[in-house]
């Protein structure tokens, strides 16, 4: 999931280049991590309220 949204993947406005290609996978593991240790990003949840609210009404 995080791949496909382009965390970790390097920007074209620091230069590019072998260094950020290589530490790029390391960025996307530490953001992976932080998501991980808080127990996502609370998407789920929203998506489950707004479904019974939605089928409440």
């Amino acid at each position: 999931m995080l791949a496909a949204s382009k965390i970790g993947t390097p920007r074209e406005a620091f230069g590019g280049g072998a260094g950020e290609d290589a530490f790029a996978s390391f960025i996307l593991d530490a953001h992976a991590e932080a998501l991980v240790s808080r127990r996502g990003f609370g998407l789920s949840e929203h998506i489950f309220r707004s479904l019974v609210e939605a089928s409440d009404g």
